[in-house]
């Protein structure tokens, strides 16, 4: 269960670099008003649903383990604002935008909170151990 979670994380997180370092041009026009932001926090609220079982399970690295919703965060953050860096230096006609990278930290945070919602702190404790 450990290996399907985590490779269902780093995919997801493969599938969002992917989509955002498209060229401009190959990306249809948004029918839906606000639908990149609207893409970007959901992207991140599901990137980090998925990262933190896949640090809870893991028993490599007993920190990591006990830090899997800060470390879960911290990756998706810096995650976002990596690939705003990327989309600005490095794709053609596109542009890294700050507001991208804020609907990516919230949507990260979301996601920490839905995965608490569903999942609960004493659930979390007892899967530590």
């Amino acid at each position: 269960m450990f290996l399907q979670r985590t490779i269902l994380a780093w995919l997801w997180a493969l599938m969002i670099l992917g989509l955002c370092l498209l060229p401009a041009d190959e990306i249809p026009e948004d029918r839906v008003k606000y639908a990149d932001k609207i893409f970007h926090s959901l992207s991140f609220t599901i990137l980090t649903f998925l990262l933190i079982p896949s640090f809870i399970k893991q028993y490599t690295f007993p920190r990591l383990r006990s830090n899997a919703i800060k470390v879960s965060l911290l990756f998706s953050i810096i995650f976002g604002g990596a690939i705003e860096l990327l989309q600005h230096w490095g794709v053609k006609n596109r542009n890294g935008e700050w507001t991208d990278w804020l609907f990516d930290t919230a949507g990260s945070l979301l996601g920490a909170v839905l995965f608490l919602l569903v999942y609960g702190v004493k659930q979390i404790k007892k899967q530590r151990r």
